[in-house]
């Protein structure tokens, strides 16, 4: 079976998430007591708590989550929660001195939220949208869109090659525990 929903996010509007989330990822970032090991290890707690990695995981495959057996899917998911949290980990480490600015929300659907945001960093501003979706009552993350591109639709394309280059979800999986 499938991992569930992270049962430890706690409810909170979406916006008001975003933001503390934010907050607590550049405090990270700006820690200069914390080893990176350290940092790393704050960065996936964060994470694993307000990101649906399970949803995250089936629309990065797409078409092939049906096609895979139980077998596969579990290994892919779990595989699929560390690729993500290595990949942001170490975005959010380089934070440095950046902060995250609200710029909106947009609701698109029954607790289907996006929450714009700008990443200051110097002179430059950083269009970043989240996704939110409200489940078993928690505001959890399903979706980041860097500049309008939704990353998961990024990650399907490039899974879906992958995947055709390999023959199947297990040669995904195991490419996948490669990328540092």
């Amino acid at each position: 079976m499938v991992p569930a929903v992270a049962a430890t996010a706690v409810p909170t509007a979406p916006d008001a998430l975003i933001q503390e989330l934010g907050n607590q990822a550049t405090a990270i970032s700006k820690d200069k007591g914390l080893s990176d090991e350290q940092r790393t290890v704050k960065f996936r707690e964060m994470l694993a708590r307000h990101m649906d990695t399970q949803a995250m995981a089936q629309v990065a495959l797409g078409r092939y989550w049906a096609k895979a057996s139980e077998a596969e899917r579990v290994a892919y998911v779990e595989t699929y929660s560390d690729y993500l949290i290595k990949v942001y980990g170490r975005r959010l480490r380089d934070l440095g001195d950046s902060r995250v600015e609200l710029a909106g929300s947009r609701t698109i659907g029954v607790d289907d939220v996006i929450v714009d945001t700008r990443l200051i960093s110097g002179i430059d501003l950083i269009p970043i949208s989240f996704r939110v979706l409200k489940r078993a009552g928690a505001n959890l993350i399903i979706d980041v869109l860097a500049e309008g591109t939704s990353i998961l639709v990024t990650q399907r394309d490039e899974f879906s090659a992958v995947i055709k280059a390999t023959g199947s979800v297990a040669g995904l999986t195991e490419k996948l525990k490669t990328i540092q």
